[in-house]
Formats: structure tokens, C-alpha cells, sequence
């Protein structure tokens, strides 16, 4: 059986304890030799040589303890995403360990699922552990559409070998026009007070992201939700409390979900800041008919363009019809005065109708079902 290492604390300060000895003991590489008294205690290090040692006669070199003593730092798990709507600032939280340090990098390339394509700078390194938990605020977020800002969180290793959580955050900036616009999160936004993503609150998302108004719901603007089940809308309005903006009657803000952001009167556009965890995995949207309606208003949960020729829509029951539209599901974007309808024509055309069309990032869309069909799970694969 091995000596375990139980943690790294410097390249040159290590805490080392054998399972068949009594006590935990730190060794500094500085040293010629073993320490006499530590020898004496440890009587399966028989060794002396500072870059080494013998336990139970297997050899174990320094350079390589970290895979033949599973000495490395835990993977670090992401919480929670936050931003503070004051400041602007984004705040990452990560579950941590004491004594670790830890580099957070940032890439502002256009995202793709290759990361390895993306040009990647540390924002910062050294960070040391704040305990159980370890936060860290980036300050220079972008503001002005568009934009886009990913982040990469590693534990850090004396060797440099260091180790990158599985979670990658983003963040995207797009112009919300005056009137009526169709958006959705390009991110697996974190709920209210961390967690796994996928759901979050208005307040947390959106925030004062918004003109509010501090009792009249007609002068402030504000967001629709479809409730497919019952084939209407729910509406929230900001309104301002003592200069906070607090959302009434609110719904969840969740991945996959379309919204009607609207702005009103004569309030300017506005630059929308959505952020969240890069989705890991292809999406699974349900797309339902029931007695009361047969419209689905989805979102698309990438950072990166898809079409609705590669989004899986056809592979995953989207029906179309040979030459009459009215007999295939359709869908509907909306270009800020009125819908453009697409459906797909089968038979020798085989091809959507009048064209393929790109689904960008932060935009939703209608699906509508023929009221004759049943419903199905979208199966949308990663762009």
C-alpha cells in the first residue's frame, strides 16, 4: 500500500502520511535527506533520497505523485453565475477546498463547442481558496451589442497540471428594439441562490435590465410568457421600489423557454445582458398539442447558431406535407413588425419553405403543431 499525499501546499512543502504509521508529518525538497525523526516514525521509508521515497517497497517519485498517489486537488464544481445589476459585475461561485488556489480564464472568441478553437487569457491566477466556497468578480464585462464573454475555472497544481471544472459560463449581449421582441437564453441560467441550472428568476436574469415604473404597470415595460397548457399569456411588469426594480407577478425565467420582452411607449432599446452555463448536452424540448392550443413558444439554448435544417426538427417528428402548408407543422419567427412562416415541403423538393433559415442565439421561435398530430420531444443537438 502506498503513502498517501494528502495536499499540496507549495512546491516545496508537502504533507505526507502512511497508512501503517502513526501521524502526519511535512517534508520540505529543500532538505539533503529525510528528516532522522521522521524516518523513525515512517519505518517504511527506507530511503533518503528527497525526491523519493520507498512504502511497502513500491518506488514513488515526486514527479509523479500526482497520478500514482491520486494527490491532485478536487475537480472545482461551479454554483452559481451572478450579476450584480448596480455595478454590472459578474460574480462566479465555486464549491472550493482550503489551501487550494485557483485560475479563472476568459475568452471573448465567438463560442464553439471545439474550445480549443477559442482564444483563451487568464483573467487571473493564484486565487486563493476562500474556503469551503471561493468567489470571484470580473469587472471588465462587456456592456455595448454584441458581445459575447465565456469563462473556464481551474484548480491549480504545484506541477501545472492544472485541473478545469466541467461547467464553462458564458455571457451574450444583444439589442432588445422598442416594441415587441422574441428572446430566449442562450445559457442554462442558475437559480436564486445557486445550484444545478436551467431555471432562474426575472430578478436574478433580467433584474433592472428594464424601464420601470413605480406604480403604473402601462408605463413600464415587461415580459410574456405563453402558457401552452391553457393557450394564453402571463405578464409581469417592473416596477420600481425605492429605486429597486422588483418584477410583479412573476414566472420563472427558464432555459429552452421563449419570452415576449416588450418595450414601451417611447422608452429607448436596450443592450440585454443573459448569462448562464454553456449547456453541456444536446437539449430535449417537449413540443405539445392540447384542446386549448397547438403553438409552443421555445427557445434555443446555445451561444451558437444553429438552422432549421441541422436542429434536428425533422429527425425528431416535425412533420411536413408534399405541397400544401396548411397540412404541415410550421414555425414562426418575428422580425419585429411581423411573423415570417417556414414549413417544410417533402416529396422530390424536400427542402423548408421559402428557405432554411439560421436560429440565432438570445431570439425564440413559434413551433406549431397540426391539432391532428401528437405532440413530440424535440431531440436538438449541440451546433
Amino acid at each position: 500500500m502506498k503513502a498517501l499525499l494528502l495536499f499540496s501546499i507549495s512546491l516545496t512543502l508537502i504533507s505526507l502520511i502512511c497508512p501503517d504509521c502513526i501521524g502526519q508529518y511535512l517534508f520540505s525538497d529543500e532538505d539533503d535527506v529525510w528528516n532522522a525523526d521522521f524516518i523513525d516514525i515512517f519505518p517504511c521509508l527506507t530511503n533518503d533520497r528527497k525526491d523519493a521515497f520507498i512504502c511497502w517497497d513500491e518506488w514513488s517519485y515526486y514527479d509523479s505523485l500526482k497520478s500514482d498517489l491520486s494527490m491532485d486537488p478536487s475537480k472545482p464544481a461551479i454554483t452559481d453565475m451572478i450579476r450584480d445589476h448596480d455595478t454590472g459585475n459578474m460574480i462566479i461561485t465555486w464549491d472550493s477546498e482550503l489551501n487550494m488556489t485557483y485560475r479563472i480564464e476568459s475568452s471573448t472568441s465567438p463560442y464553439d463547442y471545439d474550445e480549443s478553437l477559442m482564444v483563451w487569457t487568464d483573467e487571473v491566477t493564484g486565487l486563493a481558496s476562500g474556503g469551503a466556497t471561493t468567489l470571484w468578480t470580473d469587472t471588465n464585462v462587456p456592456t455595448v451589442a454584441p458581445a459575447e464573454k465565456y469563462y473556464r475555472l481551474y484548480a491549480e497544481f504545484a506541477e501545472g497540471d492544472d485541473i478545469k471544472a466541467d461547467d464553462t459560463l458564458g455571457l451574450m449581449v444583444f439589442t432588445a428594439y422598442n416594441g415587441r421582441n422574441l428572446i430566449s437564453s442562450p445559457f442554462e441560467p442558475y437559480p436564486e441562490g445557486g445550484g444545478t441550472p436551467g431555471e432562474s428568476t426575472l430578478d436574478k436574469i433580467i433584474g433592472s435590465q428594464v424601464t420601470a415604473h413605480f406604480f403604473n404597470p402601462s408605463f413600464s415595460d415587461n415580459i410574456e410568457r405563453w402558457d401552452k397548457s391553457i393557450g394564453r399569456y402571463a405578464r409581469t411588469w417592473a416596477k420600481s421600489i425605492s429605486g429597486i426594480v422588483v418584477w410583479q407577478n412573476a414566472f420563472p425565467f427558464k432555459a429552452d423557454e421563449g419570452y415576449w420582452y416588450n418595450i414601451v411607449m417611447t422608452h429607448p432599446d436596450r443592450d440585454l445582458i443573459l448569462f448562464g452555463r454553456v449547456s453541456p448536452s444536446d437539449r430535449s424540448v417537449d413540443i405539445n398539442v392540447s384542446s386549448n392550443s397547438n403553438r409552443n413558444l421555445i427557445g434555443t439554448c446555445f451561444p451558437k447558431a444553429s438552422s432549421l435544417l441541422t436542429c434536428g426538427l425533422l429527425e425528431s417528428g416535425f412533420t411536413g406535407h408534399p405541397f400544401n402548408p396548411g397540412f404541415s407543422d410550421q414555425v414562426e419567427f418575428w422580425d419585429g413588425s411581423a411573423y415570417n412562416r417556414y414549413w417544410f415541403k417533402t416529396g422530390t423538393t424536400n427542402a423548408w419553405q421559402p428557405s432554411d433559415r439560421v436560429i440565432n442565439p438570445c431570439e425564440s421561435f413559434w413551433l406549431i403543431r397540426n391539432m391532428n398530430r401528437p405532440g413530440f420531444t424535440w431531440d436538438y443537438p449541440k451546433p
